[in-house]
């Protein structure tokens, strides 16, 4: 009976932080929208994304592949290096 009513009061989760922190922040309905609609991108960019390269391919070449994707890893590079490092940070501590 006592590890029933244990079930129940934390909702079949024993005291782990990172499953705390995650139901304290955000709530099971707000986390599978933000699910769905991040997954939702995929197959619409599975379906954009070939026709630009089709359309670079026949027009400038491979080269021009080529130079589109390293324009977007050095628009990345840009801004992974404006990030801020949150190893060994608490959740107070990058809220501010």
């Amino acid at each position: 009976m006592k590890a029933q009513q244990r079930d129940a009061d934390n909702h079949g989760y024993d005291h782990h932080p990172a499953v705390q922190i995650g139901e304290l922040q955000w709530r099971r309905r707000m986390r599978a929208i933000g699910t769905g609609v991040a997954t939702s991108w995929l197959p619409i960019a599975s379906a954009i994304g070939p026709s630009p390269i089709g359309f670079m391919l026949g027009a400038d070449g491979v080269a021009s592949i080529f130079l589109m994707f390293a324009g977007v890893a050095l628009v990345g590079l840009i801004i992974a290096t404006q990030m801020i490092e949150t190893r060994n940070l608490r959740l107070e501590d990058i809220a501010r």
